[in-house]
């Protein structure tokens, strides 16, 4: 091999060919060459059917919830229904057997049913969402790291103590979610069964607004439901590329909302220390990590540059 080679230049000095200065971005932009110096692994996304299966239990029991409650309420109100209510719940209860009471009764049944139903289910489904995160996170940062890993050595597979305690604190988050749900919508719904019989029109007036809050309630916890498997998925990635040294990563914007986060949109493909997070977010641009901001759905692709020096400090 020719002794000139490996080429070096300083990089303060202007490339010239044929006594002109050379643009190299552009040059290796218009034919397709990736040369912002980066080695990177591949972007991390979350499974949709890890998302899946935890929503879609969260909706299950959040559709029976509002079926249940709106039946119930409805036969109250009904004027051929009342008397076998008031009387059943009268002789079981000892208090004034009038419309307003007796709604108290129920949304206090109603209270208790679903308090007990959701909180049975909130720690054990939290922590089969997280320790199904755990698994899409492993595979991910695997998959993300693979030529690379096999070269260094990098195992990204463990769980540091870092990362047991954000499995920890996504078991909480998502158990005091689930518990949240119940309680929320009951207490809503209370107030709105008051109002009705208060201002004399009843159902007329309840109706509309248990379909109305009853899709809201839906929505709201589809989607919490949502961005909890993604701070979940996020933060355990951060914490496994920390423990294996990756501290820089590129940010991916999702690309897939109506409305996307100007910020977030325009830092799609710059870098960002991943302790830190990105200046985007929604104060006023403070930093934030990919996932963290409400409904946010970006994601980061590792850079692995540290890694290289890091390999290279070890065997001088």
């Amino acid at each position: 091999m020719s002794k000139r080679f490996p080429l070096k230049y300083d990089p303060l000095k202007t490339l010239m060919i044929s006594g002109k200065p050379v643009d190299f971005d552009k040059l290796f932009a218009a034919h397709g060459v990736d040369a912002k110096g980066f080695a990177k692994g591949k972007p991390l996304r979350i499974s949709a059917g890890m998302e899946d299966r935890f929503t879609s239990v969260i909706e299950r029991h959040v559709d029976q919830m509002i079926q249940e409650v709106n039946t119930k309420l409805a036969a109250l109100f009904r004027t051929e229904d009342m008397r076998g209510h008031i009387s059943s719940l009268h002789s079981e209860t000892g208090e004034d057997a009038s419309v307003g009471s007796q709604a108290r009764i129920l949304t206090n049944l109603f209270k208790r049913q679903f308090d007990k139903l959701f909180g049975a289910l909130s720690v054990s489904l939290a922590a089969s969402m997280v320790a199904d995160a755990n698994a899409n996170s492993k595979q991910q940062t695997e998959a993300s790291l693979l030529d690379i890993g096999q070269t260094l050595a990098l195992d990204p597979s463990k769980l540091g103590a870092a990362n047991i305690e954000i499995l920890k604190a996504s078991v909480k988050r998502a158990a005091d979610f689930i518990q949240s749900i119940p309680e929320r919508y009951i207490n809503t719904v209370n107030d709105a069964v008051m109002k009705s019989i208060m201002s004399g029109k009843g159902i007329a007036d309840l109706q509309p607004f248990l379909y109305k809050f009853g899709n809201q309630t839906k929505n709201w916890a589809y989607n919490t439901a949502l961005d909890q498997t993604r701070k979940t998925f996020n933060g355990l990635n951060y914490g496994r590329m920390s423990a294996v040294g990756v501290t820089r990563g590129t940010w991916v914007h999702s690309g897939g909302s109506l409305h996307p986060r100007p910020l977030h949109e325009g830092y799609d493909g710059k870098s960002f220390l991943l302790a830190d997070g990105a200046p985007v977010g929604d104060d006023g641009g403070n930093y934030v990590q990919t996932g963290e901001e409400p409904n946010c759905r970006c994601t980061f692709t590792p850079i692995l540059d540290d890694l290289f020096k890091s390999a290279d400090s070890d065997g001088q």
